[in-house]
Protein backbone atom coordinates (compact mmCIF):
# COMPACT_ATOMS: atom_id res chain seq x y z
CA UNK A 1 0.00 0.00 0.00
CA UNK A 2 1.21 3.36 -1.08
CA UNK A 3 0.19 6.25 1.37
CA UNK A 4 -1.53 9.06 -1.09
CA UNK A 5 0.26 12.79 -0.62
CA UNK A 6 -3.71 13.67 0.09
CA UNK A 7 -3.46 12.54 3.45
CA UNK A 8 -1.07 15.52 4.10
CA UNK A 9 -4.20 17.90 3.07
CA UNK A 10 -6.71 15.47 5.27
CA UNK A 11 -4.23 15.68 8.39
CA UNK A 12 -4.72 11.76 8.01
CA UNK A 13 -3.58 8.90 6.87
CA UNK A 14 -5.17 8.49 3.35
CA UNK A 15 -4.64 5.01 1.36
CA UNK A 16 -5.33 3.10 -1.68
CA UNK A 17 -4.17 0.69 -4.03
CA UNK A 18 -2.19 1.44 -6.63
CA UNK A 19 -2.91 -1.70 -9.19
CA UNK A 20 -7.03 -2.61 -9.67
CA UNK A 21 -7.71 0.27 -7.93
CA UNK A 22 -6.13 3.57 -8.98
CA UNK A 23 -9.26 6.13 -8.84
CA UNK A 24 -10.09 4.84 -5.43
CA UNK A 25 -9.10 6.53 -2.36
CA UNK A 26 -10.22 5.62 1.20
CA UNK A 27 -10.24 8.50 3.39
CA UNK A 28 -10.39 7.66 7.34
CA UNK A 29 -12.11 10.46 9.34
CA UNK A 30 -10.74 10.70 12.69
CA UNK A 31 -13.47 13.39 13.79
CA UNK A 32 -11.31 16.03 13.24
CA UNK A 33 -12.30 19.62 11.08
CA UNK A 34 -10.38 18.39 8.04
CA UNK A 35 -11.15 22.12 6.24
CA UNK A 36 -10.20 24.90 8.88
CA UNK A 37 -10.46 27.45 6.31
CA UNK A 38 -14.07 27.11 4.53
CA UNK A 39 -16.47 28.59 6.86
CA UNK A 40 -19.54 26.90 7.81
CA UNK A 41 -23.29 27.87 7.63
CA UNK A 42 -23.09 28.76 11.29
CA UNK A 43 -19.82 30.77 10.31
CA UNK A 44 -21.72 33.01 7.33
CA UNK A 45 -24.59 33.59 9.31
CA UNK A 46 -22.81 35.07 12.34
CA UNK A 47 -20.71 37.09 9.80
CA UNK A 48 -23.83 38.31 8.40
CA UNK A 49 -26.53 38.77 10.96
CA UNK A 50 -27.06 42.27 10.82
CA UNK A 51 -29.41 42.30 14.21
CA UNK A 52 -31.40 39.23 12.40
CA UNK A 53 -30.89 37.23 15.73
CA UNK A 54 -32.11 39.85 17.96
CA UNK A 55 -35.38 40.60 15.54
CA UNK A 56 -35.79 37.28 15.55
CA UNK A 57 -35.48 36.73 19.79
CA UNK A 58 -37.84 39.85 19.97
CA UNK A 59 -40.85 38.52 17.57
CA UNK A 60 -40.50 35.08 19.26
CA UNK A 61 -40.72 36.78 23.22
CA UNK A 62 -43.45 38.95 21.92
CA UNK A 63 -45.01 35.96 20.08
CA UNK A 64 -45.39 37.50 16.85
CA UNK A 65 -45.53 35.82 13.83
CA UNK A 66 -41.39 34.82 11.81
CA UNK A 67 -41.19 34.17 8.71
CA UNK A 68 -40.07 30.24 7.99
CA UNK A 69 -39.43 28.28 4.76
CA UNK A 70 -40.00 24.53 5.22
CA UNK A 71 -37.35 22.58 3.49
CA UNK A 72 -38.46 19.08 4.03
CA UNK A 73 -41.00 17.51 5.65
CA UNK A 74 -42.19 13.92 7.38
CA UNK A 75 -45.27 12.53 8.93
CA UNK A 76 -45.83 9.87 11.47
CA UNK A 77 -48.43 8.48 13.54
CA UNK A 78 -47.47 8.85 17.31
CA UNK A 79 -49.14 7.71 20.51
CA UNK A 80 -49.98 10.62 22.60
CA UNK A 81 -51.77 10.19 25.90
CA UNK A 82 -52.57 7.01 24.59
CA UNK A 83 -54.35 7.52 21.03
CA UNK A 84 -52.40 7.64 18.21
CA UNK A 85 -52.45 10.53 16.19
CA UNK A 86 -51.19 11.83 13.32
CA UNK A 87 -48.16 14.02 13.04
CA UNK A 88 -46.60 16.24 10.55
CA UNK A 89 -42.80 17.80 10.97
CA UNK A 90 -41.48 20.38 9.16
CA UNK A 91 -37.67 21.05 8.78
CA UNK A 92 -36.19 24.71 7.68
CA UNK A 93 -34.45 27.81 8.74
CA UNK A 94 -35.85 31.05 10.20
CA UNK A 95 -34.56 34.67 8.43
CA UNK A 96 -31.16 34.44 10.82
CA UNK A 97 -30.42 31.03 9.41
CA UNK A 98 -30.87 28.69 12.32
CA UNK A 99 -32.39 25.47 11.71
CA UNK A 100 -35.96 24.89 13.07
CA UNK A 101 -38.39 22.20 13.20
CA UNK A 102 -41.88 23.08 13.59
CA UNK A 103 -44.29 20.00 15.42
CA UNK A 104 -48.04 20.00 13.84
CA UNK A 105 -50.21 17.84 16.07
CA UNK A 106 -53.51 17.34 15.64
CA UNK A 107 -53.99 17.27 12.03
CA UNK A 108 -57.10 15.16 10.98
CA UNK A 109 -56.27 12.75 8.14
CA UNK A 110 -59.17 12.63 5.77
CA UNK A 111 -60.55 12.39 2.36
CA UNK A 112 -64.00 12.86 0.45
CA UNK A 113 -65.96 10.44 -1.15
CA UNK A 114 -68.83 12.56 -3.90
CA UNK A 115 -71.72 11.14 -3.05
CA UNK A 116 -73.36 9.52 -6.73
CA UNK A 117 -76.62 11.57 -7.75
CA UNK A 118 -78.95 8.85 -7.67
CA UNK A 119 -78.06 8.54 -3.56
CA UNK A 120 -78.80 10.19 -0.32
CA UNK A 121 -75.99 11.31 1.38
CA UNK A 122 -77.12 8.71 4.10
CA UNK A 123 -77.36 5.72 1.92
CA UNK A 124 -73.94 6.63 0.90
CA UNK A 125 -72.94 6.40 4.09
CA UNK A 126 -73.91 3.60 5.48
CA UNK A 127 -72.77 1.63 2.41
CA UNK A 128 -69.40 3.15 3.18
CA UNK A 129 -69.53 2.18 6.99
CA UNK A 130 -70.25 -1.81 5.78
CA UNK A 131 -67.09 -1.52 3.80
CA UNK A 132 -64.96 0.61 6.15
CA UNK A 133 -65.79 -1.64 9.35
CA UNK A 134 -63.87 -4.48 9.09
CA UNK A 135 -61.10 -2.74 7.05
CA UNK A 136 -60.46 0.17 9.22
CA UNK A 137 -59.98 0.63 13.00
CA UNK A 138 -61.83 3.75 13.49
CA UNK A 139 -63.18 6.48 11.42
CA UNK A 140 -65.81 9.27 11.35
CA UNK A 141 -68.17 10.46 8.53
CA UNK A 142 -69.39 13.88 8.04
CA UNK A 143 -71.72 14.74 5.36
CA UNK A 144 -70.12 18.48 3.70
CA UNK A 145 -71.12 19.99 0.19
CA UNK A 146 -68.07 21.50 -2.25
CA UNK A 147 -67.45 22.13 -5.82
CA UNK A 148 -65.81 19.30 -7.32
CA UNK A 149 -62.21 19.53 -8.56
CA UNK A 150 -62.99 18.80 -12.24
CA UNK A 151 -65.53 20.77 -14.58
CA UNK A 152 -67.84 23.34 -13.78
CA UNK A 153 -70.40 23.23 -11.83
CA UNK A 154 -72.70 25.85 -10.56
CA UNK A 155 -74.15 24.49 -7.19
CA UNK A 156 -71.59 22.66 -4.69
CA UNK A 157 -72.73 18.56 -5.06
CA UNK A 158 -72.56 16.35 -1.42
CA UNK A 159 -69.68 14.66 -0.11
CA UNK A 160 -68.73 12.29 2.20
CA UNK A 161 -65.28 13.10 4.14
CA UNK A 162 -64.16 10.29 6.05
CA UNK A 163 -61.70 10.76 9.00
CA UNK A 164 -59.40 8.37 9.70
CA UNK A 165 -56.09 8.22 12.78
CA UNK A 166 -53.55 8.42 10.08
CA UNK A 167 -52.20 8.35 6.80
CA UNK A 168 -52.08 3.77 6.64
CA UNK A 169 -55.19 4.05 7.76
CA UNK A 170 -56.60 6.16 4.85
CA UNK A 171 -54.94 4.71 2.60
CA UNK A 172 -56.29 1.10 3.45
CA UNK A 173 -59.84 3.15 3.34
CA UNK A 174 -59.53 4.86 -0.05
CA UNK A 175 -58.61 1.37 -1.48
CA UNK A 176 -61.01 -0.57 -0.01
CA UNK A 177 -63.93 2.35 -1.26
Amino acid sequence: MIQSSLSEFFDAPTLFYPEAEKDKIVIRYSGEKYLTDIPTLDDIVAGNDEGLTSNLNDALSSCEKIPFMAIDSEGSTEKIKGMYRYVLRLYGRLINGQKALVTLIGIQVFFDILVPDRETPDECEEKVSEILSGIVKSFKTEHIKAFPFRGYYVEKKPYLRIYTNSTGERKKAIIAV
